[in-house]
């Protein structure tokens, strides 16, 4: 089991570095150096960033003045760091990669044994906090083992906070199917109904954008093993933690 820790620890702390980078750059003094797109630079007091409606004000000899985010293309803190402004589009299609690590559940049958899996997903965002998306997910429920499930599935999703750092949520729904392996003693398997709520956080700069999320994925599936005469029939409700990250472009 230590390779599933050092697994959560990595997770952990890739997460960690880059939330606190993020709450590290907006924690600013008020002067500013505003790089344009168009070559231009326009140092003075920052007096308001209003990231939901794209305007940053500045004042400058008495006087406030306005740019859009759209026109910018840095801003640089009198100590020289970097802020990013907010370029999540909110509109538009997207793709996504994502790696889940489930924990394994007690008793005889796993033992704490966790799985892992894989989704591959493409959508359309309607607005920041709502997105469609349909996809492809593989899951192994105990690692070592034949229980596999595909599955086909559609998500609801959105980002809750105009920022580069943001709360999330997504609410997947599908059918998985089940293969069996007879050099295993799997003599059938059948899939079914799946469901997988979760919560997070993404975060990125420019088209890059990370996730990490928890959630609770429920998969029915039947299992058959048979062996020396003797059959197993199994009917499984898997309800199995989540620990998930990806990469959405």
């Amino acid at each position: 089991m230590k390779w599933t820790h050092l697994f959560l620890i990595f997770l952990f702390l890739g997460a960690s570095a880059n939330i606190c980078e993020l709450f590290g750059q907006e924690q600013n003094d008020n002067r500013v150096i505003v790089h344009l797109k168009n070559g231009s630079k326009f140092e003075a007091n920052l007096v308001e960033w209003n990231q939901e409606a794209g305007i940053i004000k500045l004042e400058a000899f008495g006087s406030i003045v306005e740019f859009e985010n759209k026109e910018i293309k840095s801003v640089v803190q009198k100590n020289l760091s970097k802020t990013e402004i907010y370029n999540f589009e909110e509109q538009g299609s997207f793709y996504q990669v994502r790696v889940n690590l489930i924990t394994g559940n007690p008793g005889g049958r796993a033992d704490y044994e966790p799985g892992i899996g894989i989704s591959l997903a493409a959508g359309k965002r309607l607005s920041r906090k709502l997105s469609l998306a349909g996809g492809l997910s593989f899951d192994q429920y105990i690692i070592g083992t034949s229980e596999n499930i595909l599955s086909g599935f559609g998500e609801v999703s959105g980002y809750l906070h105009p920022e580069n750092l943001s709360l999330s949520y997504s609410l997947a729904a599908g059918y998985g199917f089940a293969f069996k392996n007879e050099e295993e003693t799997l003599t059938s398997a059948t899939g079914g109904l799946m469901i997988y709520p979760a919560v997070g956080f993404r975060w990125g700069k420019k088209h890059l954008k990370w996730t990490l999320d928890f959630g609770y994925k429920f998969q029915k599936a039947h299992w058959v093993y048979e062996a020396w005469d003797i059959i197993s029939d199994q009917n499984i409700l898997y309800r199995r933690l989540t620990v998930r990250t990806g990469v959405m472009f």
